[in-house]
């Protein structure tokens, strides 16, 4: 596992973008889906369940080598 960003750049370049999917769960429907984040995306954007179609709001942040995504109701 990458622990920090100079980590990530010693390693091969799949060792770092292994980490750009991770599990959330639909704030709607609340089944478990894989969310593939681009390696060099940021921010806020508006993703659709693949389950039940309903639109997510989802906050991207990369931090120390690390993704951490937050997934909630679109307003």
């Amino acid at each position: 596992m990458v622990e920090s960003s100079d980590a990530c750049i010693a390693e091969s370049r799949y060792a770092c973008i292994m980490e750009d999917s991770k599990l959330v769960r639909c704030p709607y429907c609340r089944e478990q889906v894989s969310l593939y984040v681009d390696p060099d995306t940021t921010g806020v954007l508006v993703e659709d369940c693949e389950v039940c179609c309903r639109p997510w709001h989802v906050e991207i942040e990369r931090s120390g080598g690390k993704l951490r995504v937050r997934v909630n109701r679109a307003q």
